[in-house]
């Protein structure tokens, strides 16, 4: 994740790498932030936290105020295994193991707390928060669509076929981009107005 003339790299088994990338042919390591990478999957940055998902470890919060710097913030694991992240106002929004949606309100970020845990049919590998819509990738069932106005009763609205696998998933504007898993590189791109419900 590059932000602000900082990257931050996760590097398993040290942890968070914090590197300077103002002069980008130059890159400088300013900090190593020791948190548990057992099976690491994603990252977030969300004003000055961190935010690190791990099968293994659960959601891990770093306070990346000063960079250089990092501080550890809060954490929850239990039930809480997560692959894919996305983070929005006071939320987070995991998929555990492909198989629930877990609301996170993580207003205070040293005391994470779930709020809900939706079960998902579709094997879902990937999430994008726009508004008040959480779109998930679902493999063979395409791309699914979540109300979540109220993040402790996320209801499930609308569901899309794609070509193949769908993998990965990217909103911008009136369109969600979708990556499909095949032996080539491909992608769709949704009108969301079209979006079936």
């Amino acid at each position: 994740w590059v932000e602000n003339g900082y990257a931050f790299v996760a590097d398993d088994p040290a942890g968070i790498r914090v590197y300077d990338v103002t002069n980008p042919a130059n890159p400088r390591e300013v900090a190593v932030f020791d948190i548990t990478l057992n099976d690491y999957c994603n990252m977030y940055l969300a004003g000055d936290d961190l935010y690190v998902s791990d099968r293994s470890a659960g959601l891990q919060i770093i306070d990346v105020k000063d960079p250089e710097d990092p501080r550890k913030a809060g954490s929850i694991g239990g039930t809480i295994r997560p692959h894919a992240l996305h983070v929005s106002g006071n939320y987070a929004y995991t998929l555990s193991l492909g198989t629930t949606l877990h609301v996170i309100d993580v207003s205070d970020s040293q005391n994470p707390r779930e709020i809900s845990a939706t079960p998902m049919s579709e094997s879902a590998s990937a999430i994008w928060v726009a508004g008040k819509y959480a779109y998930i990738t679902g493999g063979e069932d395409g791309l699914i669509v979540y109300n979540i106005s109220d993040p402790e009763k996320p209801i499930k609205i609308a569901r899309c076929d794609t070509p193949g696998w769908a993998y990965g998933v990217y909103v911008r504007g009136d369109y969600a981009y979708v990556d499909r898993k095949s032996t080539r590189l491909n992608s769709s791109h949704i009108p969301l107005s079209r979006m079936p419900s």
